[in-house]
């Protein structure tokens, strides 16, 4: 490791900071060598994973700062693991809010944001949002929103505005994700509200609710399923717009059948659904119902924000 670390003879060797070794030598390593280098400073106190963080938080070599992306990028999306009751529950670590020291710490994060379709050494992250978010450059969000898609920005803003344990981030992500703009991202965002049982569709249910945004394609559902009773109750005073969704037979409706009958018990309403013939029960399962998320959420998805409708 002290050959590794050690000072170059030559400064000149390398045109990057810091003036170390394994600055010069990143071109040649694998890329399995890199990532295991840069995930050193969560494997506890020791003296890699400390001379790793002073690296990484120097460093401008382009290399080094991508892989530290990556790992950053990466830890929201494996925080969380399924319990036996199949939620998902954080994942009890600090490597979030380690990396977020570093991150906010090096001065050349982020990388500057290209396209999706640039080519070249270093590959293009479609989450980096979150770079910019983390280093208080909530200027460059909008800059985000059109090289990436408004589905891919709104979903990595609720990863990061899910992660509790690193509050002052999750709090600038939710920020972000309650000043929208955008028509299509206060879409996206109001699909995620729909789903269940993960904790961005719960950060996304509350900012709708706070913001007063609507699912324009079907406010009925939306207010049932984020809970809004009194919307709901405005929108739909006798059930039969609801019952109408229920009774469609779409794949949607079939979707969402098991969450409405929990939902309707829960809150002692009626129950919108027709009666299922025992032979169907598994149609169910077919059509997606076992999947947890909401339209535009983890479960559907399409451009619109919806789930995608159909028979």
């Amino acid at each position: 490791m002290s050959f590794l670390f050690g000072r170059l003879p030559d400064p000149d060797l390398c045109p990057h900071l810091p003036k170390v070794r394994v600055v010069e030598a990143v071109a040649t390593m694998r890329r399995e060598e890199k990532l295991w280098l840069v995930n050193a400073v969560s494997r506890g106190p020791h003296v890699l994973g400390e001379a790793m963080e002073h690296l990484l938080a120097e460093t401008d070599h382009p290399q080094w700062l991508y892989m530290l992306e990556e790992v950053f990028l990466a830890i929201p999306d494996s925080f969380y693991l399924v319990n036996s009751k199949n939620r998902r529950s954080p994942i009890p670590d600090d490597r979030l809010a380690r990396f977020l020291r570093i991150v906010q710490t090096n001065p050349h994060i982020p990388l500057p944001a290209r396209p999706m379709a640039a080519s070249g050494d270093i590959p293009v992250h479609d989450d980096d949002v979150l770079l910019a978010v983390a280093v208080d450059r909530l200027d460059l969000v909008d800059y985000y929103f059109e090289l990436r898609s408004a589905d891919t920005c709104v979903r990595a803003l609720l990863r990061g505005a899910s992660a509790s344990e690193v509050p002052v981030f999750a709090d600038r992500c939710r920020r972000v994700l309650a000043t929208l703009e955008s028509a299509q991202a206060r879409s996206y965002l109001a699909g995620h509200a729909m789903g269940e049982g993960y904790p961005p569709a719960a950060v996304a249910r509350e900012i709708v609710v706070e913001t007063g945004w609507m699912w324009d394609e079907d406010p009925v559902l939306f207010t049932f399923l984020t809970e809004q009773w009194d919307r709901y109750d405005t929108l739909d005073p006798d059930g039969s717009r609801l019952r109408a969704f229920c009774h469609s037979g779409t794949r949607d409706a079939n979707f969402y059948r098991s969450r409405i009958e929990k939902l309707a018990h829960r809150t002692h309403r009626a129950n919108p659904y027709p009666p299922l013939p025992p032979e169907r029960i598994w149609d169910l399962y077919d059509d997606g119902l076992s999947g947890e998320g909401g339209c535009g959420g983890g479960g559907g998805g399409g451009d619109g924000g919806g789930c995608g409708g159909g028979d």
